[in-house]
């Protein structure tokens, strides 16, 4: 239905065809400069890595995602230096006890 799409194409009936965004995502890339390895497909890695650091649940991002098997949505979730830092090592909370 149109409100299941998240870009409506000029005509208002139908999405916007993916190589519309793919060859938006080209030319602004080519126009800034960028690694020529980002792709439509990096913004969905970014998302779901940004997600998973603000602390949504992954079974979330995987229903966010339009993922049937958490296995496809684990291989988005990267495990960042900013995620890393907020784990507790348990010997943490042996040191705070002595």
């Amino acid at each position: 239905s149109l409100d299941n799409w998240l870009f409506r194409g000029q005509d208002h009936n139908k999405h916007i065809n993916v190589k519309t965004i793919k060859n938006t995502i080209i030319r602004l890339r080519n126009k800034l400069g960028l690694d020529t390895n980002i792709s439509a497909h990096t913004l969905r890695h970014c998302f779901a890595t940004h997600a998973l650091e603000d602390g949504v649940d992954p079974v979330i991002i995987q229903q966010l995602l339009g993922h049937k098997n958490f296995n496809t949505t684990a291989k988005y979730l990267h495990m960042t230096s900013k995620s890393l830092m907020g784990v507790k090592s348990p010997l943490d909370t042996y040191s705070s006890k002595k």
